[in-house]
């Protein structure tokens, strides 16, 4: 019995330490005092309102709405009832600034639905959720084109 036991811990002790290497040696390649670099694009960085909308859009809408706002978030397929796209082209990319406040703070979905998103208002700040309408628009705009996604990748981590 005590071999066994033995054994099962040499194992693990020895699966965590060429996790260990494997990390190690196939991650980064940073020197010391490097700093990753974020990787370059030709439009001009978000303002800080739109900043601050991507850092909330990611944890409270992204799973629904999904990281580009087109409706397939990893919740998504889990609901009900179909998840809009934000694109300015739909029914909710077209809404209005004022309509578009008053979801996110009250939460909601149609008459006939239950609502589905969530009243965000009790848990931000008026702030937060004029940031995040700030970014949902950059966002349904097209002008965006994967910036916020290149800006969170970081050359060398591939």
């Amino acid at each position: 019995m005590r071999t066994r036991l033995a054994i099962a811990i040499v194992a693990v002790a020895v699966a965590a330490a060429l996790g260990a290497w494997a990390m190690l040696a196939l991650g980064p390649r940073l020197e010391a005092g490097d700093r990753p670099q974020v990787e370059e694009t030709d439009r001009p960085p978000l303002s800080r309102e739109e900043e601050a909308g991507r850092l909330l859009f990611e944890p409270y809408c992204g799973p629904c709405h999904g990281r580009t706002g087109d409706g397939f978030g990893i919740n998504a397929p889990n609901l009900a009832t179909e998840v809009p796209s934000l694109a300015p082209s739909t029914r909710v990319g077209a809404w209005s600034d004022a309509r578009l406040l008053a979801r996110i703070a009250r939460g909601g979905g149609t008459s006939k639905q239950p609502p589905v998103c969530p009243a965000w208002g009790p848990r931000l700040t008026p702030r937060d959720i004029d940031s995040l309408v700030a970014f949902i628009r950059l966002l349904s705009s097209g002008r965006l084109d994967g910036r916020a996604a290149a800006a969170a990748t970081v050359r060398g981590s591939r």
